[in-house]
């Protein structure tokens, strides 16, 4: 079975942003803002997901855990995409910000 690949359904659908200060999530009719945790960044608009993405099954569910890296070493948030199948590909129909 073939995957829709996560990163890519984050990256098209999303506009992330972040300063020292601040974290923001833009996308899908929604807006998410947080303190950045990490009290700096290196990053500012093109993030390093494929850092940290992990698959797991519950249930008959598919999802793919992807964090947000900011820092070399903080993930201070996160998105989980939750995939339903169709035909003989998994696409991302649910997409949840943890931020």
């Amino acid at each position: 079975m073939d995957i829709d690949n996560p990163v890519h359904t984050i990256e098209r659908d999303f506009m992330i942003t972040a300063t020292d200060k601040t974290i923001q999530v833009k996308g899908r009719g929604h807006t998410w803002k947080a303190a950045n945790q990490c009290g700096k960044t290196y990053y500012r608009h093109r993030f390093p997901l494929y850092q940290s993405v992990n698959w797991k099954v519950e249930g008959n569910t598919l999802l793919a855990d992807v964090g947000l890296t900011i820092t070399n070493n903080c993930v201070p948030a996160g998105f989980i995409l939750k995939y339903k199948q169709k035909g003989e590909i998994y696409i991302a129909k649910q997409i949840k910000v943890n931020l």
